[in-house]
């Protein structure tokens, strides 16, 4: 962590973004400039690991390099979750091309 962990950031749900872009193009909303999806809910980096530490535990001194493993097999399984959801045989047709 850098700095002492009390700056914070708005984060937006992805299925809140998505609601929010489904219904802009329902409604045929546009926009030329860039919309910010934000809504006021800030959370500092200290809630952030306390949230983590409740789901995955504390970090185990000395265990690092296998609690990085387990979080980038945790990031790999949400990369085949998405390649599923944009593949070919999905019923979804959400996917952007390409």
């Amino acid at each position: 962590m850098h700095g002492d962990g009390t700056q914070s950031r708005d984060f937006t749900y992805v299925d809140t973004v998505c609601a929010v872009i489904t219904d802009a193009v329902v409604r045929r909303v546009s926009s030329p400039d860039p919309v910010n999806l934000a809504f006021g809910s800030r959370t500092n980096l200290l809630e952030v690991i306390a949230l983590l530490e409740e789901l995955l535990g504390p970090p185990r001194r000395g265990r690092a390099h296998r609690a990085a493993g387990r979080r980038r097999a945790a990031l790999a399984g949400g990369e085949r979750s998405t390649a599923w959801h944009c593949s070919p045989t999905s019923s979804r047709s959400t996917c952007a091309p390409g």
